[in-house]
């Protein structure tokens, strides 16, 4: 029974990501290759299927301006299994916040597993390191 269990899930993953690649794959415009596989990866080694997430779109308010106040571009994920909610609204860009809503999801459930995800860790530090040189390169500049 267990190995049909498994069966059912990888075959539900073949279908969403092979068969019904139009509607659900739209969405990565926007998005790098490798940093898209990168997250495909981490859900599979999560266990986090598309079937298990409850997906819905609501205003965004703050910065951004019209284009956030009239369209529904924040993303809620509900991760039905664990009971997980998250929201994005990074971005003024739906697809991308569907992209960084599934990341911070991925996040979440490996918080609360204990693992450990180096390699959005990594791309943090990075950004810092790039942040700290650029106000340093400008502080400098303007004394």
């Amino acid at each position: 029974m267990v190995v049909f269990s498994w069966f059912v899930r990888r075959l539900s993953i073949f279908l969403i990501f092979f068969l019904l690649k139009g509607s659900f794959m739209a969405f990565r415009a926007n998005v790098s290759d490798k940093k898209w596989r990168s997250l495909i990866e981490m859900m599979n080694s999560l266990n986090i299927l598309e079937v298990d997430l409850e997906e819905s779109f609501v205003r965004a308010g703050g910065k951004g301006g019209q284009k956030v106040n009239r369209s529904n571009v924040k993303v809620v994920l509900l991760h039905t299994v664990s009971n997980i909610r998250v929201s994005s609204a990074k971005t003024r860009s739906q697809d991308l916040n569907r992209y960084y809503a599934r990341r911070l999801l991925c996040e979440a459930l490996a918080k609360k597993n204990g693992v450990y995800l180096a390699d959005f860790k990594n791309d943090i530090k990075q950004k810092r390191k790039r942040k700290k040189r650029s106000r340093e390169k400008y502080q400098s500049n303007s004394d």
